[in-house]
């Protein structure tokens, strides 16, 4: 077996100067500290696979794969003193560890030594815990990054951060994009399937460039407006890729507060320029009125919306698909469309020519097609599934709105006042013996309760009444309430506190 010799400079100048070291061998070096401290400080460090030596990672050993599972913290404020391996963060199940790269701080991770099985140049954030990589005004210079291990595994950007892959992005975890300064390049491909997180502040984003590579997305994507009012027509490049696939399980955006028919949504290959993108954009509204079975097609906002096909599914089968209640397009000789099949589950219409469009604040009628007929107390039709198609292919997901009453017991609030009322909105009798109002923020008001205790109604009792819960209980028997029933509760909402009130009863 050939046999390396290495020097591992003052870190063993109290040793006899020399450790064995095999060919093709990965050193690993574990951070020992378990605060938050200087990765430069070679007490913070300990060799596990020889004999335990005090050194930085790189300090002698070509192969050198940091390690960092103790719940401590390693930061950089300045070069790291050498190039290494590979970086694992919390190796272990149930272990965290970080790497923090703050300004002026830098790590470069390479494949130093490519007879050893090492990382190769890998960082990899979450080897079985939770992981967390902080580019704090930093930079890392790394082959690959990949996130996984435990789910709150994190990689997070912001101000003047760099990150410099020459290789893969894998961001199977939580990957937070923080303002439109962070430099992330990639020179192969991008994966994306945990949970993305781009925090928007002005009009331009931090866009991970990966000019050579596919973007692959999937997971859930979380956008986060923060210092920056979204409007209709703005868009943020979020990856920047030669060519992108795939979709967004899911989609949702925080501090920020749309109009009626606005939402923020995705392109994925926007342009076929392999971009994935983010913006504000217009989308049909349904109107549904559970009383009358009335639905209405209306563009609140934004632009012209021109489409050549819609869909209306329902699952539970409350559509209603003759014409003595459907009106459709066809019906109204309106273009080229033509019903499709229509059924208790389905009502759908396509034009194999030409589109029509509804211009802003435009409605338009299709009859009466919707009948909820509940078969129990507490039942819900809301299950109607909206989409319709651009004349350009794309298959949009329309905006639903229910009106009217429900099947089920509704506490009503007046925001303006604090006053709040039960009222039996289903056409079908309930027997209830208790109620329960909640507030987590403890924005209710017992002292204004008119409860059933109050009013005399049967043998109600109410139970501990405090600013976090109103509850009441019948301890025998059951109370019987049938349509159009409204119980007057009295003031028991602070309108200056959160409105956070949660209504039950079996």
């Amino acid at each position: 077996m050939r046999i390396r010799i290495c020097i591992l400079g003052l870190a063993l100048a109290a040793m006899s100067g020399i450790v064995p070291y095999a060919a093709g061998q990965a050193i690993t070096i574990s951070f020992t500290n378990t605060g938050v401290s200087d990765w430069n400080n070679p007490a913070n460090w300990a060799t596990v696979d020889v004999p335990p030596l005090n050194v930085v990672p790189g300090d002698g050993f070509p192969a050198d794969v940091a390690q960092i599972s103790n719940g401590g913290t390693a930061f950089l404020s300045a070069a790291a003193q050498f190039p290494i391996d590979g970086v694992v963060l919390a190796d272990g199940g149930g272990s965290t560890g970080t790497l923090e790269l703050r300004s002026g701080g830098s790590l470069t991770v390479v494949d130093a030594d490519p007879g050893a099985a090492g990382r190769d140049g890998g960082v990899l954030v979450g080897g079985a815990g939770a992981g967390t990589l902080f580019a704090n005004g930093g930079t890392l210079n790394a082959a690959t990054l990949t996130a996984g291990g435990a789910a709150g595994s994190l990689i997070r950007a912001e101000g003047s951060s760099t990150i410099n892959l020459t290789g893969n992005a894998a961001l199977n975890r939580i990957t937070r994009i923080v303002g439109p300064n962070v430099n992330f390049s990639v020179g192969g491909n991008v994966n994306v399937a945990g949970t993305f997180q781009p925090v928007i502040t002005g009009s331009t984003h931090s866009a991970i460039q990966a000019p050579a590579g596919t973007a692959t997305v999937g997971g859930n994507l979380a956008v986060e407006f923060s210092g920056v009012t979204p409007a209709f027509g703005n868009s943020w490049t979020l990856i920047d890729a030669a060519d992108a696939t795939g979709a967004f399980a899911s989609i949702t955006a925080t501090g920020v507060t749309l109009p009626r028919g606005l939402v923020v949504d995705t392109a994925i290959d926007a342009g076929g320029n392999g971009n994935v993108s983010v913006g504000v954009e217009n989308r049909l509204i349904l109107k549904v009125d559970r009383g009358s079975g009335s639905v209405v097609l209306e563009n609140a906002a934004g632009a012209p919306i021109a489409f050549d096909g819609y869909s209306i599914q329902s699952p539970g089968g409350w559509l209603l698909s003759s014409n003595a209640r459907w009106s459709s397009l066809d019906d109204l000789n309106i273009g080229s469309f033509a019903e499709a099949n229509p059924s208790p589950n389905g009502i759908s219409e396509l034009a194999p020519t030409g589109s029509t469009s509804l211009a802003v604040g435009a409605t338009r009628s299709l009859g009466t097609p919707f009948e909820f007929v509940p078969t129990a107390f507490g039942q819900s039709g809301d299950d109607l599934i909206f989409t319709y198609s651009r004349p350009t292919g794309e298959i949009e997901t329309g905006i639903i709105e229910y009106s009217g009453d429900v099947n089920n017991l509704v506490l009503q609030v007046d925001p303006d006042t604090g006053k709040g009322q039960i009222d039996h909105q289903s056409p079908l009798t309930a027997t209830i013996d208790s109620y329960s109002i909640t507030s987590a923020s403890g924005s209710l008001i017992p002292a204004g309760w008119n409860s059933f205790d109050d009013q005399n109604i049967a043998t109600w009792a109410e139970a501990n009444p405090k600013p976090t819960a109103l509850t009441e209980l019948l301890p025998i028997g059951g109370f019987t309430i049938t349509e159009g029933n409204t119980f007057n509760l009295g003031t028991i909402f602070n309108v200056d506190g959160d409105q956070d009130w949660r209504f039950r009863s079996p």
